[in-house]
């Protein structure tokens, strides 16, 4: 790789803040993307793994608004409390559009996407407002959505694609290095022979796991 890909970390950052710089650049280029002064807006996050969470600290971070994060996972609502978010809610227990639509009676004006399942896009096209964004960062397992056009139509919803992390290295940094508590995304931590453990416990969403560290130090 040339010598411009490589950012100095070692006397600002420790490994475990260094090692997340990676997945909080996603966060911090889709808020980017976003295009949009969050000031007093009204957010959603769907999925509440390490990249929404991402997302929620990057935007809290910079602004005051309300965000509404959307989340299976109770261990995962319970973490986005404490990162920030202003209300959390299970989709698969509670109908996202009413709840949102009971606190938010005008409904949110951006939706990320961070969960990459079509019901969270289904959901997200119902909370949005007319007018609204639906930024698409999660990744669907089978490469495909599908939308329901005559609402998307309707409300004339803008779509924004996340791919990676473009330019966003170098300002992930500065935001850890002003205090975004990053590591409290890491909630299990293992030996290099136990590797193989963690990307299992990971994989199956066992024991609670949001982002768990292969420690070399």
């Amino acid at each position: 790789m040339p010598d411009f890909c490589c950012f100095e970390v070692s006397k600002s950052l420790n490994p475990i803040e260094a090692a997340l710089v990676e997945p909080l650049t996603i966060g911090t280029y889709s808020v980017e993307l976003a295009n949009t002064n969050f000031q007093n807006k009204t957010i959603g996050i769907f999925g509440t793994g390490t990249i929404g969470l991402s997302v929620l600290m990057v935007i809290k971070s910079t602004t005051d608004c309300t965000i509404f994060c959307y989340e299976p996972l109770e261990y995962r609502r319970i973490k986005a409390s404490e990162l920030g978010a202003d209300y959390t809610i299970n989709p698969l227990e509670s109908d996202a559009f009413e709840m949102t639509h009971e606190i938010e009676p005008l409904l949110l004006d951006l939706v990320f996407d961070c969960s990459g399942e079509q019901k969270a896009i289904d959901d997200a096209t119902k909370v949005l407002k007319p007018g609204g964004k639906l930024i698409l960062t999660g990744i669907p397992p089978e490469g495909r959505y599908t939308f329901d056009m005559d609402m998307m139509r309707r409300k004339e919803i803008t779509i924004v694609n996340v791919r990676r992390q473009n330019h966003c290295v170098e300002k992930s940094i500065d935001l850890i290095k002003n205090g975004l508590p990053v590591e409290q995304m890491v909630t299990h931590h293992f030996k290099p022979e136990a590797t193989q453990e963690a990307f299992e416990k990971v994989a199956d969403y066992q024991d609670g796991v949001i982002k768990a560290m292969i420690d070399f130090f």
